[in-house]
């Protein structure tokens, strides 16, 4: 045969992958030019193997082709105008034969034909050289249907047909042709010549043709091999010098990587400080606004409180006017002190976990503005830092009075799942939605962008997400590092 089998190709492959791979592991030692040597020998060598193969194997494709469509007309000039009768009857006179057999006889070409067989398309051969053949039926072969489609076919020692015993037994390297015969001046096809050659010339020059073919791809190969190692052989020792360049800024930037990391947690660390700081700072300010003004307010209220009762029995009108205001003004500023401190200092946590944490949060919200919270239940089993809970709750209190702010308090629900150290809590509602990039800067008491920068001094973020179809989404999401 003259090509490689597809699973000859593939096993190649397979052991080249392997080779290469054997040669990976134990060539460590080995400079750069050396590794491309060792490995880049076997590909180029696959590679021109292959490629000699197909070369090789087109050349001679084409040449049997060409020898054997020159010889199919050649032969069909002669024998076409004693076929004509074809046309109208199934099988040839014996004038034709005989005359074919002067022509045969005769002809230059004849001492390089070994059988010349006339085929029909019932599978009859109505002529051959051969005289015992004539007159004998055998199935056509797919080859011969291929001819009486209307193409030339050739092939080289392919004698595997039942019709084929006598060119077996000549021993001999043959050319096979199948030549379709067409009726005069159309293209219709009326019989097929079936010419055996003798091909030792052709297998000669196949075979040098090969040779050079081979021996070409071959220098070709070594030539592009030696120049590609003596390109790489020159950059080697400025890639060793690269490499030792490289490894030192990478070990810098180790250490810078390193220091930033050290950086980072220490400024993650004073956030998280600043935080407790200033809610502690928020409390201390809340309890002192309590404890201190409220109260002394509240007395001044109950003073005044006396004075109107004097006012009363001395039916001073005026006094008892300026008295009455004065009360008022002094308990709508109580509620305004008392309001600010529960702002600041928001209620006991110390006690709680986080659910009921978030509980108390919607409790207190169901109370102010009369509408239901759907929650729970909380997907959250570890303790969670006190300045966590103090921030989430900060959080859902924002949520929910943006939800009844904007949506009127319509599907109002909460939730809150832990996802490995992800601790995530998210507020929604039924409401129409507003555009997130043009969602209030402040909302409440401390608005929504003091709540992301909340967040986000925790190592936290906040994503929100509104559509008028689905409502609006709060989303918390808290690291809890070595829960």
């Amino acid at each position: 045969m003259l090509h490689v089998d597809a699973l000859t190709i593939s096993e190649l492959a397979c052991l080249t992958m392997r080779l290469t791979t054997h040669l990976l592991k134990t060539a460590r030692a080995l400079s750069l030019a050396q590794k491309f040597l060792a490995l880049a020998a076997l590909p180029v060598g696959l590679n021109a193997f292959i490629m000699g193969d197909w070369v090789t194997t087109q050349v001679a494709r084409q040449t049997i082709h060409i020898k054997g469509a020159s010889t199919a007309l050649y032969v069909d000039s002669f024998i076409e105008p004693l076929l004509q009768e074809l046309t109208s009857r199934s099988a040839i006179s014996a004038q034709s034969t005989d005359r074919l057999d002067e022509l045969i006889a005769g002809s230059p070409v004849a001492r390089r034909i070994a059988t010349l067989k006339i085929w029909t398309a019932d599978g009859a051969i109505v002529y051959s050289n051969q005289p015992a053949l004539r007159g004998t039926r055998y199935p056509l072969t797919s080859t011969q249907t291929r001819a009486f489609d209307g193409e030339v076919v050739t092939e080289l020692d392919d004698l595997d047909d039942e019709e084929n015993i006598h060119e077996r037994t000549l021993a001999a390297p043959l050319l096979e042709i199948y030549a379709p015969v067409r009726q005069t001046g159309t293209e219709r096809i009326i019989a097929v010549a079936e010419i055996y050659e003798f091909a030792s010339e052709l297998k000669k020059t196949l075979r040098s043709t090969r040779l050079q073919t081979w021996l070409m791809v071959s220098a070709l190969s070594v030539a592009m091999l030696g120049l590609l190692f003596g390109i790489v052989a020159r950059g080697s020792r400025t890639i060793d010098e690269q490499r030792r360049d490289l490894q030192e800024r990478l070990r810098a930037q180790a250490r810078l990587l390193a220091e930033n990391t050290r950086l980072s947690t220490s400024l993650e660390a004073s956030h998280r400080r600043s935080a407790e700081s200033t809610e502690r700072f928020m409390r201390r300010v809340g309890s002192e606004l309590h404890d201190g003004p409220a109260q002394s307010i509240g007395l001044a209220a109950l003073h005044l409180g006396e004075l109107q009762d004097r006012f009363d029995e001395t039916e001073d009108t005026d006094a008892q006017a300026v008295a009455a205001k004065t009360r008022l003004l002094l308990s709508g500023a109580i509620d305004q002190i008392r309001s600010l401190a529960a702002g600041l200092a928001p209620p006991e946590l110390d006690g709680l976990d986080l659910p009921d944490t978030l509980r108390l949060a919607a409790r207190n919200h169901e109370w102010a503005t009369g509408t239901h919270v759907e929650h729970g239940p909380f997907a959250v089993p570890r303790e969670v830092p006190q300045l966590i809970k103090i921030c989430l709750y900060r959080f859902v209190q924002e949520g929910l009075n943006n939800a009844y702010r904007h949506a009127g308090g319509r599907g109002q629900r909460m939730a809150a799942r832990l996802d490995g150290d992800i601790l995530e809590v998210e507020v929604c509602d039924s409401g129409p939605g507003w555009e997130t990039a043009s969602a209030p800067a402040k909302s409440g008491g401390l608005g929504l962008s003091i709540m992301r920068d909340r967040i986000a001094s925790l190592g936290g973020t906040l994503s929100i997400e509104s559509d008028a179809s689905a409502g609006t989404r709060l989303c918390a999401r808290l690291h809890l590092k070595g829960g």
